[in-house]
């Protein structure tokens, strides 16, 4: 309870005007004698972080729960110094775009009518260290855990539905929707509507023939493309043009698999083109896609957000 309750004061006091959030200042904000409750709150307390999630996430569906839920999955990397840090190597690191000494993990986030958090997260663990038994040890890595790409780890929406969240949709990047066992997944054992960024490239069968998401983009004077709103941004609405192009799928229990294209109106010599592949009910509309592919952003909010506490803490 002790713990439970410094951390409470903990976040309170990083939100707060302190300008200098050291331990002793800190400590003075909330009516601390010293800041011995900080320090056995960051250092020593104990406490189960798998527990914690599961609150976190019943916390979120208690109050942001809409009809249009959505569950987004993204990657993050946390920058590093030296090799001591479980799973740090140099890898890529989405921040700078460039290949960085740090950790990643993936992150679940659960996104609102009224807001976002983070909901749940996994370590990714490169080979280098999950096949290096000196590497295990010295990290305390547990036995059970294995080396699982990032669509691997997505799967820890199962955990969300298995705690009953059955959110109304399912959004991730392109290196999700690139991998087609995690898509078969989320089709046949989670059935779960998604919205997953593809790339160019993705194979796709319509009636016995194979294509690729770029033969099937619609002539740029034709009528399929229709103007829609992806939702509100900084600047107002974030206009593109859509389409979309059913594919094979099985329909037994009246789903539909489409091809979503999406092309932006600032280049219009040279129209930048986003792909995506699309799994809803059969009844889904167009317009409905487009809002939904324009949500996966608020992920980076939720980034943002901790990003500046961990900052604050810092200080």
């Amino acid at each position: 309870m002790e713990a439970r309750l410094a951390a409470f004061d903990y976040i309170q006091v990083l939100l707060s005007s302190v300008e200098r959030k050291n331990g002793w200042q800190m400590a003075e904000q909330v009516g601390y004698a010293n800041p011995y409750r900080f320090q056995h709150l960051l250092g020593r307390a104990q406490w189960n972080a798998d527990a914690v999630c599961a609150e976190i996430r019943k916390y979120a569906v208690e109050h942001l729960k809409s009809e249009t839920d959505i569950l987004a999955i993204d990657e993050t990397g946390f920058l590093k110094q030296g090799e001591q840090s479980v799973g740090v190597q140099v890898q890529y690191y989405g921040t700078t775009g460039h290949l960085e000494n740090c950790q990643v993990g993936v992150f679940m986030s659960y996104i609102g009518d009224q807001g976002q958090t983070l909901v749940d997260r996994r370590l990714y663990l490169p080979r280098s260290w999950a096949e290096d038994r000196s590497k295990r040890k010295k990290g305390g890595i547990p036995e059970e855990i294995e080396f699982a790409t990032p669509p691997q780890l997505a799967q820890m929406l199962s955990s969300a539905i298995d705690q009953g969240i059955r959110p109304a949709w399912f959004v991730a990047l392109e290196v999700y929707g690139n991998d087609g066992s995690f898509w078969w997944w989320l089709e046949k054992t989670a059935k779960q509507p998604y919205v997953l960024t593809v790339n160019k490239k993705q194979p796709v069968v319509i009636g016995w023939l194979l294509f690729r998401a770029e033969d099937l983009l619609p002539q740029s004077d034709s009528q399929q493309w229709q103007r829609l709103s992806s939702g509100t941004g900084s600047k107002g609405e974030r206009y593109y043009d859509w389409a979309r192009v059913a594919v094979n799928c099985d329909q037994s229990f009246g789903y539909q698999r489409w091809l979503l294209f999406r092309r932006s109106l600032e280049y219009p010599k040279d129209p930048r083109i986003s792909y995506y592949q699309v799994f809803a009910k059969s009844d889904t509309n167009l317009e409905t896609m487009a809002r939904i592919a324009g949500q996966r952003w608020r992920v980076e909010e939720c980034f943002k957000f901790a990003c500046i506490l961990s900052r604050l803490r810092r200080i």
